[in-house]
């Protein structure tokens, strides 16, 4: 069974060249769930893991097992040959990528110019693969799925490489490369792709997420005009509402909502009207999480097609309440929290550092964590909760 998934080790990006195109998702690897069925050619040194991902809960990651003088410093992971694509259209290979250290935090570790990931691309069924792709590491650099640095190219045969420009987090530099997108021009009816990986030490990982293959339709065939789409608050948590001018073979309307504008979750599905000259809809979202949330629609047609909405923000407020923190010496307070009863505290890469129930009091011992900027995920009984940004100095 290929998903394996080992305890204990969210920018819909896709800059269309030309805007009279959209795309078509034709198959894709989120990890969890797949039509695409990639999996390591080796498991001695990767695996499927829940320490990081972009669609919950896991990632296929690689990572070094020895030091410096590894025999196994490399592996594959395969994306089988797809028959039957229309030549007469570009496609697009897009996936996530990210460098974590989550097997050794030791100061020197981190992916340096010798670790790296390659985009390999077969157009001839598997009998050869071209590079096209290269991402580098750099003195020891590492960063998250969390970034804006992007990678987009139209194939060429030419491998084109990539790395950071200095060594350590590389998360909001630009130059941590989280999103990577190749474009292959009209012309094949089939695919196959290798992503290639080198890695000799503890600490040097790769880790990629959200694997996806997309056709490029021209825009005519748009099933849906969207007139207006907006949200607020209501007695039930937020209250979204929006209505299309015609619809054509429209199928249904995915709800989704990030608290980051970044990582987007489904929360509802809402059918469509078909074919009608327009339309009214409603959702709700009856968790929201405390103050900004932000919404988009994924619009459906019936053969698959979708397009993405403007991004809407709205803020949402519990019983006027607005909760805070401050630090004194090497405690952290919480105040006006009287509505939530845990909470979840985590570091700048996502990893969760302290856990604990508001029950055993409103404040928390920071002296055993370095200095530096962390998330407080605080959490009511009902599942509403809040991100309250926590610098603590040490």
């Amino acid at each position: 069974m290929k998903r394996l998934f080992l305890t204990g080790l969210n920018l819909f990006i896709i800059a269309w060249a030309n805007a009279q195109f959209i795309p078509v998702l034709l198959r894709y690897d989120n990890i969890e769930t797949y039509t695409w069925a990639g999996a390591w050619f080796s498991a001695s040194n990767s695996g499927y893991y829940t320490n990081a991902s972009v669609s919950p809960s896991a990632s296929a990651a690689t990572f070094g097992v020895g030091s410096s003088t590894s025999a196994t410093e490399q592996n594959w992971y395969v994306l089988p040959n797809i028959t039957g694509l229309d030549p007469t259209r570009s496609h697009v290979f897009k996936f996530r990528l990210a460098s974590y250290r989550f097997t050794s935090l030791n100061s020197t570790r981190g992916v340096d110019a010798a670790d790296y990931m390659e985009v390999r691309l077969s157009t001839n069924g598997g009998v050869s693969y071209t590079p096209e792709i290269r991402v580098t590491g750099f003195s020891n650099a590492y960063w998250n799925y969390n970034t804006n640095a992007t990678i987009i190219k139209t194939s060429n045969g030419i491998n084109s490489i990539y790395s950071p420009s200095a060594g350590g987090d590389r998360t909001l530099t630009g130059d941590g490369y989280s999103t990577i997108e190749l474009t292959i021009p009209a012309g094949i009816t089939q695919l196959a792709v290798d992503l290639y990986f080198r890695a000799n030490s503890a600490g040097e990982e790769w880790w990629i997420d959200n694997i996806e293959l997309y056709k490029l339709e021209p825009d005519a065939i748009l099933p849906i005009e969207l007139i207006s789409f907006g949200g607020e608050q209501g007695n039930n948590g937020i209250q979204l509402n929006w209505m299309t001018s015609q619809e054509l073979n429209s199928s249904h309307f995915i709800v989704e909502r990030s608290v980051n504008a970044l990582d987007w979750d489904s929360i509802a599905s809402i059918n469509a009207s078909g074919n009608h000259s327009g339309s009214i809809y409603d959702a709700v979202d009856a968790r929201p999480f405390m103050g900004t949330n932000y919404y988009r629609l994924r619009q459906y047609d019936i053969d698959g097609a979708f397009t993405l909405s403007e991004v809407i923000a709205v803020y949402y407020k519990l019983d006027n309440v607005e909760a805070y923190v401050y630090q004194q010496n090497s405690t952290v307070y919480l105040k006006n929290c009287e509505v939530f009863n845990r909470f979840k505290l985590f570091d700048a890469s996502g990893k969760i550092v302290k856990e604990q129930n508001l029950i055993e009091g409103n404040q928390f011992e920071v002296n055993d964590l370095s200095s530096g900027l962390y998330y407080l995920n605080l959490i009511s009984e009902d599942a509403v909760s809040t991100i309250i940004k926590v610098r603590i100095i040490n």
